[in-house]
């Protein structure tokens, strides 16, 4: 997925892309228990609609698998900063 993505996007949209992927997450990280979330699965729809609205701020459109994967990759991220 990252390859084709690559193909069809810019290095700069897909750092953009990723960045709004990490911000989705730590927006539903922080605001879960506020939003009444409490399974995984609608926390990850949380962070799916965070992204794909700061995504169309920025022109940016991915499709939900793309989205996906930053959603993995930024929680993967996230998750080791705060184990210690």
């Amino acid at each position: 997925m990252v390859a084709l993505t690559k193909q069809y996007f810019s290095a700069t949209q897909i750092s953009t892309a990723s960045e709004i992927a990490t911000h989705a997450v730590n927006f539903v990280i922080q605001a879960a228990n506020k939003l009444g979330l409490t399974e995984d699965l609608a926390k990850y729809n949380a962070a799916l609609a965070k992204a794909k609205e700061l995504a169309l701020k920025a022109g940016l459109n991915f499709t939900d698998s793309q989205w996906e994967t930053f959603l993995e990759s930024a929680y993967r991220k996230i998750k080791g900063e705060l184990q210690p």
